[in-house]
C-alpha cells in the first residue's frame, strides 16, 4: 500500500514523503526522482492504491525503477 505524508513541515524543503506500508506497523520509505518540495508524479499518480514496486533497497529506503498497480 503507497502513502504519503507532508515532510520538513515549515522549511523551504516542505513536500509529501512516500512510504510502502508492510503488514500492519512497517512502513518503507521511498525516495523520490524530484526534488523535496515537489510531488513525484510516477508515485503520485498511485496514491492510497496496492502496488508492486521494482527498484532496490538501500539503507532501508526503496529506490524505485518501475511501479505500477498490484493486480489481484
Amino acid at each position: 500500500y503507497l502513502f504519503a505524508r507532508l515532510a520538513a513541515w515549515g522549511s523551504k524543503s516542505e513536500g509529501p514523503a512516500y512510504f510502502l506500508q508492510q503488514g500492519e506497523t512497517k512502513y518503507v520509505p521511498i525516495k523520490k526522482h524530484v526534488e523535496p518540495w515537489k510531488s513525484d508524479p510516477m508515485l503520485h499518480k498511485h496514491l492510497n492504491t496496492k502496488v508492486v514496486i521494482i527498484g532496490k533497497l538501500v539503507d532501508k529506503t526503496i529506490h524505485y525503477r518501475s511501479i505500477s498497480p498490484m493486480k489481484p
